[in-house]
């Protein structure tokens, strides 16, 4: 048999330091003979690992290794992992920010998935869709408001498995960096822009949510209506449910819009106390911070504990957020 770590003598042939792992398996591992065909299966300890949420800039940080509380904080964070006590899981939008730099994107993308273990959050679009899609059909069989998480939507249940001795990384496509850059850089410009008018039309928190949840449900019908158009197809009554769903409470408490709409409207109380009032010096902000939002928006209920950068950390512990109370993040790694 293949040994992989080597633990003992053989029971079988008494072969001296030829019995050992063979592979690990969900709940179990296999014990074999290099030297005989003697083997044993030991079942494993129920596992349950914490799942820590590290944002782009930890990664970043640490792979530059020019700060010691980086360098420090990410072989901390090797040793509590290959322990599977805890887990740090990368997703697409990780992989997404690592290929819009302008070098060693492999290098840091490598690092990334060797801190994580290989372990991967679900794709961004996917536990978005999960949640809009279990937020509707509660609507539509009377259900509770109240949204109810499942840790599958966001990672693979394998992440509570014993780990293998290896795992397999197949590169993905990423799409056109250029146009992907170009795009998120307007996007920062149009958000910075609508700050003028946020300055002379006032709103509170709560009015500022409601106005992000509007605007995301009208591009919601749009974009309905677009493709029920392609198709040539059309339902008055499908419209209208929708619209009324989106103007539900079980809209209104899908995780990912609520956050990164509250996120929204604590930016929206600083730019009417007058920050960001120079408009390069606020697109350079947003630049980073844009992309942190959805980040957080979309994994942080998922996870027991987060690493933000010191303002979004601040937005998150808003009383009027206050992501701990809410979904029982962890605010220890926010302080």
């Amino acid at each position: 048999m293949l040994v992989q770590r080597v633990v003992g003598d053989c029971p079988g042939c008494r072969g001296v330091k030829k019995f050992g792992n063979v592979f690990v398996r969900c709940d179990h591992v296999v014990r074999g003979c290099l030297r005989c065909n003697y083997s044993q299966q030991i079942p494993l300890p129920t596992l349950r690992q914490k799942i820590l949420y590290l944002d782009q800039c930890f990664f970043s940080h640490a792979f530059r290794a020019k700060e010691k509380r980086f360098t420090e904080a990410a072989e901390r964070l090797r040793e509590v992992a290959a322990l599977q006590l805890m887990v740090a899981p990368y997703s697409s939008i990780h992989e997404d920010e690592t290929n819009q730099g302008r070098g060693h994107e492999e290098q840091l993308m490598k690092f990334i998935r060797a801190i994580s273990f290989g372990y991967k959050f679900e794709a961004d679009y996917d536990v978005e869709r999960e949640q809009l899609c279990k937020a509707f059909e509660s609507f539509l069989s009377s259900g509770s408001s109240a949204f109810q998480l499942h840790e599958g939507d966001a990672v693979d249940r394998k992440i509570h498995h014993w780990d293998e001795y290896m795992y397999i990384t197949i590169p993905g496509y990423h799409g056109d960096v250029d146009r992907i850059r170009t795009a998120r850089q307007e996007s920062v410009e149009d958000l910075v822009e609508a700050f003028a008018h946020w300055r002379a039309m006032p709103r509170t928190f709560e009015q500022q949510v409601s106005l992000e949840m509007e605007e995301q449900a009208r591009q919601y019908l749009r974009a309905h209506v677009e493709h029920s158009a392609r198709l040539a197809v059309g339902d008055t009554d499908a419209l209208r449910t929708l619209g009324n769903f989106f103007r539900s409470e079980h809209y209104n408490q899908i995780p990912y819009l609520w956050i990164s709409a509250g996120i929204y409207a604590c930016v929206n109380d600083e730019v009417q106390k007058g920050a960001y009032a120079y408009r390069e010096k606020a697109i350079e902000k947003f630049r980073g911070l844009y992309g942190d939002i959805k980040h957080v928006a979309t994994y942080a209920p998922y996870c027991d504990a987060l690493f933000m950068e010191r303002k979004m950390t601040a937005y998150l512990s808003d009383p009027r957020i206050n992501l701990e109370d809410r979904y029982g993040v962890s605010s220890s790694l926010l302080k």
